[in-house]
Protein backbone atom coordinates (compact mmCIF):
# COMPACT_ATOMS: atom_id res chain seq x y z
CA UNK A 1 0.00 0.00 0.00
CA UNK A 2 2.65 2.58 0.93
CA UNK A 3 4.56 1.52 -2.33
CA UNK A 4 1.42 2.30 -3.94
CA UNK A 5 0.81 6.18 -2.45
CA UNK A 6 4.78 6.98 -2.63
CA UNK A 7 3.99 5.65 -6.84
CA UNK A 8 1.08 8.52 -7.26
CA UNK A 9 3.49 11.66 -7.01
CA UNK A 10 5.16 10.36 -9.94
CA UNK A 11 2.00 9.21 -11.38
CA UNK A 12 0.51 12.75 -11.48
CA UNK A 13 3.63 14.41 -12.57
CA UNK A 14 3.88 12.04 -15.82
CA UNK A 15 -0.36 12.99 -16.23
CA UNK A 16 0.70 16.64 -15.90
CA UNK A 17 3.91 16.07 -18.84
CA UNK A 18 1.60 14.33 -21.12
CA UNK A 19 -1.12 16.89 -20.63
CA UNK A 20 1.19 19.86 -20.95
CA UNK A 21 2.69 18.28 -24.19
CA UNK A 22 -0.78 17.21 -25.97
CA UNK A 23 -2.98 20.13 -24.31
CA UNK A 24 -1.27 22.99 -25.81
CA UNK A 25 0.04 21.91 -29.23
CA UNK A 26 -2.99 20.02 -29.95
CA UNK A 27 -5.04 23.67 -28.53
CA UNK A 28 -2.61 25.50 -31.07
CA UNK A 29 -3.34 23.26 -34.08
CA UNK A 30 -6.80 23.13 -33.86
CA UNK A 31 -7.28 27.08 -33.60
CA UNK A 32 -5.00 27.45 -36.62
CA UNK A 33 -6.75 24.69 -38.08
CA UNK A 34 -10.44 26.16 -37.81
CA UNK A 35 -9.27 29.46 -39.40
CA UNK A 36 -7.76 28.31 -42.56
CA UNK A 37 -10.20 25.65 -43.24
CA UNK A 38 -12.96 28.96 -42.27
CA UNK A 39 -10.62 30.75 -44.52
CA UNK A 40 -10.69 27.85 -47.40
CA UNK A 41 -14.61 27.58 -47.06
CA UNK A 42 -15.63 31.48 -47.46
CA UNK A 43 -13.53 31.20 -50.78
CA UNK A 44 -15.16 27.98 -52.44
CA UNK A 45 -18.83 28.91 -50.87
CA UNK A 46 -18.32 32.56 -52.43
CA UNK A 47 -17.30 30.96 -55.92
CA UNK A 48 -20.06 28.60 -55.96
CA UNK A 49 -22.29 30.82 -55.27
CA UNK A 50 -21.38 33.55 -57.87
CA UNK A 51 -20.99 30.44 -60.30
CA UNK A 52 -24.01 28.36 -59.52
CA UNK A 53 -26.42 31.67 -60.02
CA UNK A 54 -24.61 33.23 -62.90
CA UNK A 55 -22.93 30.17 -65.02
CA UNK A 56 -23.18 26.74 -63.77
CA UNK A 57 -27.66 27.34 -63.96
CA UNK A 58 -27.32 27.98 -67.33
CA UNK A 59 -26.40 24.50 -70.11
CA UNK A 60 -23.38 26.12 -71.53
CA UNK A 61 -21.94 27.12 -68.22
CA UNK A 62 -22.84 23.60 -66.63
CA UNK A 63 -20.65 21.89 -69.00
CA UNK A 64 -17.68 24.49 -69.76
CA UNK A 65 -16.93 25.41 -66.40
CA UNK A 66 -16.13 22.00 -64.63
CA UNK A 67 -14.11 21.57 -67.45
CA UNK A 68 -12.40 24.57 -67.07
CA UNK A 69 -11.92 24.29 -63.48
CA UNK A 70 -10.66 20.58 -63.79
CA UNK A 71 -8.29 21.68 -66.22
CA UNK A 72 -6.69 24.35 -64.32
CA UNK A 73 -6.54 21.53 -61.18
CA UNK A 74 -4.45 19.62 -63.92
CA UNK A 75 -1.94 22.29 -64.57
CA UNK A 76 -1.65 23.30 -60.66
CA UNK A 77 -0.93 19.74 -59.79
CA UNK A 78 1.55 18.59 -62.91
CA UNK A 79 3.78 22.15 -62.44
CA UNK A 80 3.27 22.63 -59.00
CA UNK A 81 2.69 20.02 -56.95
CA UNK A 82 5.19 17.30 -56.69
CA UNK A 83 3.20 14.42 -55.93
CA UNK A 84 -1.05 13.15 -57.00
CA UNK A 85 -1.91 11.87 -53.59
CA UNK A 86 -3.94 15.11 -51.49
CA UNK A 87 -6.37 14.81 -48.38
CA UNK A 88 -7.30 11.81 -46.83
CA UNK A 89 -4.74 9.70 -49.10
CA UNK A 90 -1.75 11.40 -48.55
CA UNK A 91 -2.62 11.56 -44.61
CA UNK A 92 -3.40 8.29 -44.59
CA UNK A 93 -0.02 6.82 -46.91
CA UNK A 94 1.79 8.86 -44.50
CA UNK A 95 0.37 7.73 -41.18
CA UNK A 96 2.01 4.27 -42.22
CA UNK A 97 5.21 4.77 -44.03
CA UNK A 98 8.04 4.71 -41.22
CA UNK A 99 9.76 7.68 -42.96
CA UNK A 100 6.62 9.58 -43.98
CA UNK A 101 6.38 13.12 -43.73
CA UNK A 102 3.47 15.43 -45.17
CA UNK A 103 4.89 17.31 -48.23
CA UNK A 104 4.37 20.84 -46.79
CA UNK A 105 5.87 22.47 -50.08
CA UNK A 106 3.48 21.23 -51.90
CA UNK A 107 0.52 21.99 -50.39
CA UNK A 108 -0.35 25.50 -51.29
CA UNK A 109 -0.20 23.99 -54.58
CA UNK A 110 -2.72 21.34 -53.33
CA UNK A 111 -5.31 23.36 -51.65
CA UNK A 112 -5.50 26.05 -54.94
CA UNK A 113 -5.86 22.65 -57.33
CA UNK A 114 -8.96 22.21 -54.66
CA UNK A 115 -10.11 25.40 -54.92
CA UNK A 116 -10.21 24.87 -59.22
CA UNK A 117 -11.90 21.51 -58.48
CA UNK A 118 -14.60 22.51 -56.39
CA UNK A 119 -15.26 26.17 -56.88
CA UNK A 120 -15.72 25.56 -60.61
CA UNK A 121 -18.06 23.16 -60.09
CA UNK A 122 -16.35 19.50 -59.53
CA UNK A 123 -17.76 16.63 -57.69
CA UNK A 124 -15.96 16.68 -54.70
CA UNK A 125 -16.63 17.68 -51.09
CA UNK A 126 -14.42 20.08 -49.14
CA UNK A 127 -14.01 17.60 -46.49
CA UNK A 128 -10.15 16.63 -48.42
CA UNK A 129 -8.83 20.02 -48.47
CA UNK A 130 -9.50 20.51 -44.89
CA UNK A 131 -8.09 17.31 -44.04
CA UNK A 132 -5.21 17.84 -45.82
CA UNK A 133 -4.86 21.16 -43.82
CA UNK A 134 -4.99 20.24 -40.70
CA UNK A 135 -2.63 18.02 -41.40
CA UNK A 136 -0.24 20.03 -43.10
CA UNK A 137 -0.93 22.56 -39.99
CA UNK A 138 0.23 19.36 -37.21
CA UNK A 139 3.33 18.57 -39.25
CA UNK A 140 4.26 22.28 -39.53
CA UNK A 141 5.15 21.50 -35.80
CA UNK A 142 7.84 18.98 -36.42
CA UNK A 143 10.41 21.19 -35.57
CA UNK A 144 9.22 21.80 -32.18
CA UNK A 145 8.45 18.01 -31.80
CA UNK A 146 12.26 17.42 -32.48
CA UNK A 147 13.64 20.02 -30.15
CA UNK A 148 11.42 18.39 -27.32
CA UNK A 149 13.45 14.97 -28.06
CA UNK A 150 9.85 13.87 -29.35
CA UNK A 151 9.56 10.83 -31.99
CA UNK A 152 8.27 10.53 -35.65
CA UNK A 153 4.97 8.50 -33.83
CA UNK A 154 4.53 12.23 -32.03
CA UNK A 155 4.58 13.84 -34.84
CA UNK A 156 2.05 11.43 -37.03
CA UNK A 157 -0.10 11.61 -33.63
CA UNK A 158 -0.12 15.41 -34.25
CA UNK A 159 -1.30 14.97 -37.80
CA UNK A 160 -3.87 12.82 -37.05
CA UNK A 161 -4.97 15.27 -34.50
CA UNK A 162 -4.68 18.11 -36.93
CA UNK A 163 -6.59 15.90 -39.55
CA UNK A 164 -9.30 15.44 -36.93
CA UNK A 165 -9.38 19.07 -36.67
CA UNK A 166 -9.80 19.89 -40.17
CA UNK A 167 -13.11 17.80 -40.67
CA UNK A 168 -14.55 18.98 -37.20
CA UNK A 169 -14.50 22.50 -38.31
CA UNK A 170 -15.54 21.99 -42.00
CA UNK A 171 -18.99 19.92 -40.79
CA UNK A 172 -19.34 22.12 -38.01
CA UNK A 173 -19.36 18.34 -36.04
CA UNK A 174 -16.46 18.12 -33.67
CA UNK A 175 -17.14 14.22 -32.62
CA UNK A 176 -17.10 13.43 -36.24
CA UNK A 177 -13.74 14.75 -36.60
CA UNK A 178 -12.57 12.97 -33.80
CA UNK A 179 -13.84 9.47 -34.61
CA UNK A 180 -13.13 9.78 -38.77
CA UNK A 181 -9.34 11.02 -38.04
CA UNK A 182 -8.91 7.54 -35.33
CA UNK A 183 -11.10 5.67 -37.89
CA UNK A 184 -9.87 6.41 -41.25
CA UNK A 185 -6.21 5.44 -41.26
CA UNK A 186 -7.69 1.72 -40.66
CA UNK A 187 -10.75 -0.65 -41.72
CA UNK A 188 -10.50 -2.22 -38.93
CA UNK A 189 -9.18 -0.78 -36.13
CA UNK A 190 -8.56 2.78 -34.87
CA UNK A 191 -5.59 5.34 -34.22
CA UNK A 192 -6.04 5.37 -30.70
CA UNK A 193 -3.00 6.46 -29.92
CA UNK A 194 -3.97 10.22 -30.95
CA UNK A 195 -7.36 10.18 -29.05
CA UNK A 196 -6.79 12.80 -26.88
CA UNK A 197 -4.99 15.18 -28.84
CA UNK A 198 -7.55 14.66 -31.80
CA UNK A 199 -10.11 15.64 -29.07
CA UNK A 200 -8.66 18.43 -27.90
CA UNK A 201 -7.30 19.85 -31.49
CA UNK A 202 -11.04 19.16 -32.47
CA UNK A 203 -13.02 21.31 -30.22
CA UNK A 204 -10.67 24.82 -30.60
CA UNK A 205 -10.77 23.80 -34.18
CA UNK A 206 -14.85 24.20 -34.39
CA UNK A 207 -14.99 26.53 -32.11
CA UNK A 208 -13.01 28.98 -33.87
CA UNK A 209 -14.64 28.41 -37.13
CA UNK A 210 -18.09 28.72 -35.96
CA UNK A 211 -17.24 31.56 -34.77
CA UNK A 212 -16.64 33.11 -38.27
CA UNK A 213 -19.17 30.73 -39.74
CA UNK A 214 -22.01 30.01 -37.35
CA UNK A 215 -23.48 26.96 -35.85
CA UNK A 216 -26.30 26.28 -37.73
CA UNK A 217 -25.96 22.20 -38.36
CA UNK A 218 -25.86 21.44 -43.03
CA UNK A 219 -28.74 19.36 -42.57
CA UNK A 220 -31.03 21.03 -39.97
CA UNK A 221 -33.89 18.68 -39.58
CA UNK A 222 -37.16 19.99 -37.09
CA UNK A 223 -38.92 16.42 -37.49
CA UNK A 224 -38.55 13.91 -34.28
CA UNK A 225 -39.24 10.21 -34.35
CA UNK A 226 -40.27 7.50 -32.07
CA UNK A 227 -38.44 4.44 -34.03
CA UNK A 228 -40.44 1.32 -33.80
CA UNK A 229 -39.48 -2.23 -35.31
CA UNK A 230 -40.67 -1.53 -38.67
CA UNK A 231 -38.06 1.12 -38.78
CA UNK A 232 -35.26 -0.86 -37.76
CA UNK A 233 -35.86 -4.03 -39.92
CA UNK A 234 -35.78 -1.52 -43.25
CA UNK A 235 -33.00 0.01 -41.78
CA UNK A 236 -31.32 -3.48 -42.43
CA UNK A 237 -32.38 -3.47 -45.53
CA UNK A 238 -31.14 0.08 -46.38
CA UNK A 239 -28.41 -1.13 -45.11
CA UNK A 240 -27.82 -4.28 -46.99
CA UNK A 241 -28.23 -2.73 -49.93
CA UNK A 242 -26.47 0.52 -49.74
CA UNK A 243 -23.47 -2.01 -49.33
CA UNK A 244 -23.97 -3.77 -52.34
CA UNK A 245 -24.20 -0.21 -54.17
CA UNK A 246 -20.93 1.35 -52.34
CA UNK A 247 -18.99 -2.14 -52.93
CA UNK A 248 -20.07 -1.53 -57.16
CA UNK A 249 -19.34 2.14 -56.61
CA UNK A 250 -15.54 1.26 -55.43
CA UNK A 251 -15.19 -1.10 -57.97
CA UNK A 252 -16.02 1.56 -60.72
CA UNK A 253 -14.33 4.13 -59.11
CA UNK A 254 -11.25 2.05 -58.56
CA UNK A 255 -11.38 0.81 -62.57
CA UNK A 256 -11.69 4.31 -64.06
CA UNK A 257 -8.41 5.60 -61.80
CA UNK A 258 -6.58 2.51 -63.21
CA UNK A 259 -7.28 3.11 -66.43
CA UNK A 260 -6.83 6.75 -66.14
CA UNK A 261 -3.40 5.72 -64.31
CA UNK A 262 -2.18 2.90 -67.09
CA UNK A 263 -3.06 5.56 -69.84
CA UNK A 264 -0.72 7.17 -71.91
CA UNK A 265 -2.20 10.41 -72.36
CA UNK A 266 -0.96 13.33 -70.16
CA UNK A 267 -1.90 13.98 -66.93
CA UNK A 268 -3.38 17.24 -68.00
CA UNK A 269 -5.63 15.89 -70.63
CA UNK A 270 -6.99 13.88 -68.33
CA UNK A 271 -7.94 16.10 -66.25
CA UNK A 272 -9.74 17.25 -69.29
CA UNK A 273 -11.20 14.45 -70.26
CA UNK A 274 -12.79 14.36 -66.38
CA UNK A 275 -13.84 17.73 -66.25
CA UNK A 276 -15.70 16.97 -69.47
CA UNK A 277 -17.80 14.43 -68.55
CA UNK A 278 -18.20 15.84 -65.48
CA UNK A 279 -19.64 18.81 -67.28
CA UNK A 280 -21.63 16.78 -69.31
CA UNK A 281 -23.33 15.11 -66.36
CA UNK A 282 -24.21 18.84 -65.12
CA UNK A 283 -25.56 19.22 -68.68
CA UNK A 284 -27.99 16.51 -68.02
CA UNK A 285 -28.96 17.95 -64.98
CA UNK A 286 -30.32 20.84 -65.61
CA UNK A 287 -32.16 19.06 -68.33
CA UNK A 288 -33.53 17.00 -65.66
CA UNK A 289 -34.53 18.50 -62.94
CA UNK A 290 -33.45 22.05 -63.71
CA UNK A 291 -30.73 22.85 -61.60
CA UNK A 292 -27.34 21.01 -62.34
CA UNK A 293 -27.75 18.80 -58.97
CA UNK A 294 -24.88 16.58 -59.60
CA UNK A 295 -21.94 19.72 -59.57
CA UNK A 296 -20.50 21.11 -56.57
CA UNK A 297 -20.31 20.23 -53.05
CA UNK A 298 -23.88 19.37 -53.03
CA UNK A 299 -25.15 20.54 -49.81
CA UNK A 300 -28.41 22.28 -51.37
CA UNK A 301 -29.24 18.98 -52.92
CA UNK A 302 -28.73 16.50 -50.22
CA UNK A 303 -31.28 18.94 -48.12
CA UNK A 304 -33.76 18.46 -50.56
CA UNK A 305 -33.02 15.04 -50.98
CA UNK A 306 -33.80 14.69 -47.59
CA UNK A 307 -36.86 17.01 -46.85
CA UNK A 308 -38.55 15.08 -50.35
CA UNK A 309 -38.58 17.34 -52.73
CA UNK A 310 -37.64 14.98 -55.89
CA UNK A 311 -39.84 11.78 -57.60
CA UNK A 312 -38.62 8.55 -57.58
CA UNK A 313 -37.74 9.08 -61.29
CA UNK A 314 -35.73 12.09 -60.69
CA UNK A 315 -33.99 10.74 -57.52
CA UNK A 316 -32.96 7.52 -60.06
CA UNK A 317 -31.66 9.97 -62.47
CA UNK A 318 -29.49 12.07 -59.84
CA UNK A 319 -28.15 8.61 -58.30
CA UNK A 320 -26.72 8.20 -62.10
CA UNK A 321 -25.05 11.68 -62.29
CA UNK A 322 -24.00 12.16 -59.20
CA UNK A 323 -22.28 8.63 -59.38
CA UNK A 324 -20.69 9.08 -62.63
CA UNK A 325 -19.80 12.62 -61.79
CA UNK A 326 -18.13 12.22 -58.64
CA UNK A 327 -16.12 9.29 -60.37
CA UNK A 328 -14.44 11.49 -62.94
CA UNK A 329 -13.88 14.07 -60.74
CA UNK A 330 -11.57 11.94 -58.32
CA UNK A 331 -10.66 9.47 -60.46
CA UNK A 332 -9.27 12.10 -62.80
CA UNK A 333 -7.13 13.54 -60.46
CA UNK A 334 -9.33 15.98 -59.39
CA UNK A 335 -8.68 17.11 -55.32
CA UNK A 336 -11.04 17.45 -53.24
CA UNK A 337 -13.15 14.72 -50.76
CA UNK A 338 -15.32 11.79 -51.48
CA UNK A 339 -16.71 12.19 -48.41
CA UNK A 340 -19.88 14.19 -48.78
CA UNK A 341 -20.79 12.76 -52.37
CA UNK A 342 -21.06 9.38 -50.76
CA UNK A 343 -23.15 11.16 -48.03
CA UNK A 344 -25.60 12.24 -51.44
CA UNK A 345 -25.43 9.24 -52.56
CA UNK A 346 -26.69 7.15 -49.43
CA UNK A 347 -29.12 9.96 -49.17
CA UNK A 348 -30.61 9.15 -53.30
CA UNK A 349 -30.47 5.81 -52.30
CA UNK A 350 -32.47 5.81 -48.96
CA UNK A 351 -35.14 8.29 -50.23
CA UNK A 352 -35.93 6.02 -53.05
CA UNK A 353 -36.61 2.82 -51.13
CA UNK A 354 -38.53 5.17 -48.10
CA UNK A 355 -40.46 6.38 -51.54
CA UNK A 356 -41.24 2.87 -52.46
CA UNK A 357 -41.56 1.06 -49.34
CA UNK A 358 -45.68 1.31 -48.03
CA UNK A 359 -44.24 2.84 -44.71
CA UNK A 360 -43.77 6.80 -44.53
CA UNK A 361 -41.27 8.14 -41.80
CA UNK A 362 -40.04 11.21 -44.35
CA UNK A 363 -36.54 12.04 -43.29
CA UNK A 364 -35.83 8.79 -41.58
CA UNK A 365 -34.65 6.65 -45.02
CA UNK A 366 -32.41 9.57 -46.42
CA UNK A 367 -30.39 9.43 -43.37
CA UNK A 368 -29.98 6.82 -42.85
CA UNK A 369 -28.91 5.84 -46.26
CA UNK A 370 -26.11 8.86 -45.75
CA UNK A 371 -24.25 7.12 -42.98
CA UNK A 372 -24.67 3.24 -44.46
CA UNK A 373 -22.76 4.45 -47.28
CA UNK A 374 -20.10 6.58 -45.78
CA UNK A 375 -19.79 3.57 -43.51
CA UNK A 376 -19.85 0.90 -46.30
CA UNK A 377 -17.20 3.34 -48.79
CA UNK A 378 -14.67 4.81 -46.03
CA UNK A 379 -14.96 1.62 -43.66
CA UNK A 380 -15.50 4.42 -40.74
CA UNK A 381 -19.13 2.72 -38.99
CA UNK A 382 -18.90 4.93 -35.74
CA UNK A 383 -17.81 8.45 -37.76
CA UNK A 384 -20.50 7.66 -40.29
CA UNK A 385 -23.50 7.63 -36.95
CA UNK A 386 -21.83 10.65 -35.38
CA UNK A 387 -22.34 12.84 -38.50
CA UNK A 388 -25.57 12.37 -39.17
CA UNK A 389 -26.71 13.14 -35.51
CA UNK A 390 -24.02 16.18 -35.61
CA UNK A 391 -25.11 17.16 -38.84
CA UNK A 392 -29.01 17.23 -38.73
CA UNK A 393 -28.96 17.92 -34.80
CA UNK A 394 -31.53 14.63 -34.26
CA UNK A 395 -29.61 12.08 -32.21
CA UNK A 396 -32.74 10.05 -32.76
CA UNK A 397 -30.90 8.67 -36.14
CA UNK A 398 -28.00 7.02 -34.13
CA UNK A 399 -29.87 3.54 -33.39
CA UNK A 400 -31.12 3.03 -37.18
CA UNK A 401 -28.36 4.78 -38.48
CA UNK A 402 -25.97 2.41 -36.46
CA UNK A 403 -28.00 -0.89 -38.02
CA UNK A 404 -27.52 0.44 -41.59
CA UNK A 405 -24.39 1.38 -41.00
CA UNK A 406 -22.84 -2.04 -39.56
CA UNK A 407 -24.56 -3.98 -42.30
CA UNK A 408 -23.10 -1.75 -45.31
CA UNK A 409 -19.64 -1.71 -43.98
CA UNK A 410 -20.06 -5.50 -43.44
CA UNK A 411 -21.85 -6.36 -46.68
CA UNK A 412 -18.96 -4.19 -48.72
CA UNK A 413 -16.55 -6.33 -47.70
CA UNK A 414 -12.79 -4.76 -47.55
CA UNK A 415 -12.46 -2.35 -50.17
CA UNK A 416 -12.26 1.08 -49.87
CA UNK A 417 -12.46 3.96 -51.42
CA UNK A 418 -8.74 4.85 -49.59
CA UNK A 419 -6.29 2.37 -50.86
CA UNK A 420 -3.64 3.31 -48.30
CA UNK A 421 -6.02 2.24 -45.92
CA UNK A 422 -4.67 -0.97 -43.86
CA UNK A 423 -7.14 -3.42 -42.36
CA UNK A 424 -6.06 -3.17 -38.85
CA UNK A 425 -2.78 -1.57 -36.64
CA UNK A 426 0.76 -4.18 -37.53
CA UNK A 427 2.21 -5.75 -34.88
CA UNK A 428 5.65 -4.48 -33.87
CA UNK A 429 7.66 -7.28 -36.08
CA UNK A 430 5.47 -6.22 -39.42
CA UNK A 431 6.24 -2.66 -38.44
CA UNK A 432 9.93 -3.67 -38.51
CA UNK A 433 9.73 -5.10 -41.47
CA UNK A 434 7.89 -2.05 -43.66
CA UNK A 435 10.95 -0.43 -43.05
CA UNK A 436 13.20 0.54 -46.36
CA UNK A 437 15.93 -1.65 -47.40
CA UNK A 438 17.97 2.10 -47.01
CA UNK A 439 17.49 1.91 -43.59
CA UNK A 440 19.42 -1.31 -43.07
CA UNK A 441 22.12 -2.09 -45.60
CA UNK A 442 25.53 -1.68 -45.43
CA UNK A 443 27.22 0.70 -47.78
CA UNK A 444 30.44 0.99 -46.64
CA UNK A 445 33.52 -1.35 -47.04
CA UNK A 446 31.24 -3.23 -49.57
CA UNK A 447 33.21 -6.17 -50.40
CA UNK A 448 32.80 -7.11 -53.91
CA UNK A 449 35.23 -9.81 -55.75
CA UNK A 450 37.09 -9.45 -59.19
CA UNK A 451 35.48 -11.57 -61.93
CA UNK A 452 39.16 -12.24 -63.29
CA UNK A 453 40.77 -13.88 -60.42
CA UNK A 454 41.00 -17.26 -59.91
CA UNK A 455 38.88 -19.60 -57.03
CA UNK A 456 41.77 -20.28 -55.56
CA UNK A 457 42.54 -16.98 -54.60
CA UNK A 458 38.91 -16.10 -53.79
CA UNK A 459 38.56 -19.10 -51.33
CA UNK A 460 41.94 -18.02 -49.47
CA UNK A 461 41.22 -14.16 -49.58
CA UNK A 462 37.92 -13.85 -49.38
CA UNK A 463 35.70 -16.49 -48.22
CA UNK A 464 38.14 -17.27 -45.22
CA UNK A 465 39.06 -14.05 -44.62
CA UNK A 466 35.29 -12.35 -44.35
CA UNK A 467 33.09 -14.98 -43.55
CA UNK A 468 31.04 -14.36 -45.92
CA UNK A 469 28.49 -17.55 -47.94
CA UNK A 470 28.29 -15.26 -51.39
CA UNK A 471 29.49 -11.85 -52.36
CA UNK A 472 28.93 -9.76 -55.52
CA UNK A 473 31.45 -10.19 -58.71
CA UNK A 474 32.04 -6.90 -60.32
CA UNK A 475 34.03 -6.36 -63.48
CA UNK A 476 35.56 -2.97 -63.30
CA UNK A 477 33.48 -2.02 -60.43
CA UNK A 478 30.42 -2.91 -62.22
CA UNK A 479 28.12 -5.59 -61.54
CA UNK A 480 28.42 -8.85 -63.23
CA UNK A 481 27.36 -11.74 -61.27
CA UNK A 482 27.21 -13.24 -57.20
CA UNK A 483 29.50 -16.18 -56.45
CA UNK A 484 28.75 -18.37 -53.61
CA UNK A 485 30.67 -21.60 -51.62
CA UNK A 486 27.68 -23.55 -53.48
CA UNK A 487 29.48 -22.35 -57.03
CA UNK A 488 32.97 -23.30 -56.06
CA UNK A 489 32.25 -26.76 -54.50
CA UNK A 490 31.05 -27.75 -57.98
CA UNK A 491 34.78 -27.68 -59.13
CA UNK A 492 37.09 -30.08 -57.84
CA UNK A 493 39.78 -28.41 -55.30
CA UNK A 494 42.98 -28.91 -57.58
CA UNK A 495 41.11 -27.14 -60.46
CA UNK A 496 40.69 -23.72 -58.32
CA UNK A 497 43.99 -22.16 -59.57
CA UNK A 498 42.49 -22.79 -63.36
CA UNK A 499 39.20 -20.99 -63.16
CA UNK A 500 38.17 -17.74 -62.51
CA UNK A 501 35.43 -16.02 -60.43
CA UNK A 502 34.14 -15.03 -63.88
CA UNK A 503 33.56 -18.42 -64.99
CA UNK A 504 31.85 -19.82 -61.91
CA UNK A 505 29.74 -16.88 -60.92
CA UNK A 506 26.32 -17.22 -61.51
CA UNK A 507 25.05 -14.19 -64.01
CA UNK A 508 21.36 -13.66 -63.11
CA UNK A 509 21.92 -11.71 -59.61
CA UNK A 510 18.72 -11.03 -57.77
CA UNK A 511 19.16 -7.79 -56.46
CA UNK A 512 17.33 -5.16 -53.78
CA UNK A 513 16.41 -1.58 -54.11
CA UNK A 514 17.01 0.90 -51.29
CA UNK A 515 12.97 1.68 -51.34
CA UNK A 516 11.98 -1.67 -50.78
CA UNK A 517 10.70 -2.58 -47.42
CA UNK A 518 12.25 -5.73 -45.93
CA UNK A 519 9.61 -7.66 -46.07
CA UNK A 520 9.66 -7.81 -49.80
CA UNK A 521 13.62 -8.60 -49.94
CA UNK A 522 13.43 -11.14 -47.39
CA UNK A 523 10.60 -12.56 -49.38
CA UNK A 524 13.00 -12.56 -52.10
CA UNK A 525 15.36 -14.40 -50.38
CA UNK A 526 13.12 -16.85 -49.39
CA UNK A 527 12.00 -17.75 -52.55
CA UNK A 528 15.54 -17.66 -54.54
CA UNK A 529 17.09 -19.86 -51.20
CA UNK A 530 20.10 -16.87 -51.06
CA UNK A 531 21.21 -14.89 -48.29
CA UNK A 532 23.12 -11.69 -49.37
CA UNK A 533 21.77 -9.30 -52.00
CA UNK A 534 23.47 -5.89 -53.89
CA UNK A 535 21.42 -3.25 -53.44
CA UNK A 536 21.95 -1.38 -56.62
CA UNK A 537 20.86 2.50 -58.21
CA UNK A 538 17.24 2.48 -60.16
CA UNK A 539 18.87 4.32 -62.68
CA UNK A 540 21.41 1.79 -62.92
CA UNK A 541 21.30 -1.59 -62.01
CA UNK A 542 24.57 -2.57 -62.57
CA UNK A 543 25.97 0.37 -59.83
CA UNK A 544 26.00 -1.16 -56.46
CA UNK A 545 25.17 1.10 -53.79
CA UNK A 546 25.33 -1.27 -50.89
CA UNK A 547 24.39 -4.57 -49.81
CA UNK A 548 21.94 -6.72 -47.49
CA UNK A 549 21.91 -9.88 -45.76
CA UNK A 550 19.42 -12.08 -43.84
CA UNK A 551 21.05 -11.08 -40.82
CA UNK A 552 21.07 -7.43 -41.22
CA UNK A 553 17.48 -7.43 -41.11
CA UNK A 554 16.94 -10.47 -38.56
CA UNK A 555 19.99 -9.65 -36.14
CA UNK A 556 19.18 -9.07 -32.48
CA UNK A 557 20.37 -6.33 -31.79
CA UNK A 558 18.29 -4.05 -34.30
CA UNK A 559 15.52 -6.09 -33.28
CA UNK A 560 15.97 -5.35 -29.73
CA UNK A 561 16.86 -1.88 -30.52
CA UNK A 562 13.25 -1.30 -32.75
CA UNK A 563 11.70 -3.34 -29.64
CA UNK A 564 13.20 -0.95 -27.08
CA UNK A 565 11.94 2.44 -29.41
CA UNK A 566 8.55 1.33 -29.27
CA UNK A 567 7.59 0.61 -26.29
CA UNK A 568 9.20 3.46 -24.87
CA UNK A 569 6.65 5.92 -26.80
Amino acid sequence: MNKFVKGIPNRLQLITQRLRKWFVFSLIIGMITGALVALLDFIVTKMLDFTFSKTLATPLGAFLLPLAGLTLAGITMVFLAKSSDYGVEEVVKKYHDPEGSLDLKSTPAKLLASIFTVGFGGSAGLEGPSFHIGAAVGTLFNKAFKLMNLDSKNVKTMMIAGSAAGIAAVFKAPLTGVIFGLEVPYKDDLARDALIPSLIASVSSYLVFVAFIGIKPLFKIEKLYFINYWDLLLAAVIGLLVGVSARFFVKAFRWTETTFENSSLSKTTIFMIGGAVVGLTGLLSIWLVGTPVSLGIGYDTIGRIITETFSVKILIGILFLKFIATIATIASGGVGGMFIPMIMLGATIGSILGKITPFERGHLYPVIGMSSFLAAGYKTPLAAVTFIAETTGSPGYVIPGLIASVLGYIVSGRISVSKHQHWTRSTKLELMLSSHVSQVMTTSNVITVPKDIFLEELFLNYILKYRYKSMPVVDNDRLFGMIALSDIKQYDAEDWSKITVGEAATKSVHVAYRNQTLAEVLDRMNAYNVDRMPVVSHKDPNEIIGIISSTDIVALEELSKFWRNRTSR
